[in-house]
């Protein structure tokens, strides 16, 4: 069956599921088409290539959302190693600077040790 021959709802339904888009984008679309005055129950014919373009582009929108989810991810991950790296280095400098304050009493009360 052509799919230009299938209702604008058909043609949703059909590519909601294959490019995975939300319940909640579909039912916008649906709504957007509607508010045109595009009645859901007729051909998809004179719509279908934007009915199949909006919903391309959600897709290539929500995978470059994800990768972008994914490399803040990283970044987090990064900047908690990091976090970690610079606590353990402010620990090592305070008991670098305790033995050099002790150091330095000791010589105050004997000068010559």
């Amino acid at each position: 069956m052509d799919p230009r021959s299938q209702s604008v709802a058909e043609v949703m339904e059909v590519l909601a599921h294959q490019t995975g888009a939300s319940p909640r984008f579909l039912k916008e679309v649906r709504n957007i088409f509607a508010r045109q005055g595009v009645e859901l129950d007729e051909p998809a014919g004179p719509y279908f290539e934007a009915i199949v373009e909006t919903f391309e582009r959600q897709q290539n929108l929500e995978a470059q959302r994800a990768r972008s989810m994914a490399g803040l991810e990283r970044v987090r991950r990064a900047l908690a190693t990091w976090e970690r790296g610079q606590r353990e280095v402010i620990a090592r400098l305070l008991v670098i600077s305790e033995e050099l304050e002790a150091r330095a009493r000791r010589e105050r009360l004997d000068p010559g040790s």
